[in-house]
């Protein structure tokens, strides 16, 4: 599955972008589309501080946008920018 992920403000507003390839189980990659798809629009206009995380996810032709922010991300999802972060990192 290919990615590209932007995570922007915070306290130090310091941009992180990520893209490449990561192999997940098809049960995960299915997750992940499930959760972008039926993420909250609720979001919260107070939040200071925070940060806003656009992602896009392709698999086998099927491309998948959401944007979510520190208020309504899903564990799952920060969990997949997590290990991406890491993997990122090697």
């Amino acid at each position: 599955m290919k990615y590209e992920i932007s995570v922007e403000g915070g306290f130090a507003n310091i941009p992180k972008n990520y893209h490449g390839d990561i192999a997940l189980p098809e049960e995960e990659i299915h997750a992940l589309y499930h959760m972008m798809a039926a993420k909250s629009a609720s979001s919260n206009p107070q939040l200071r501080d925070g940060q806003l995380y656009r992602i896009k996810l392709i698999s086998q032709g099927e491309v998948t946008e959401a944007v979510f922010d520190d208020s309504n991300i899903p564990s799952q999802i920060r969990a997949f920018i997590g290990k991406v972060a890491k993997s990122e990192q090697t």
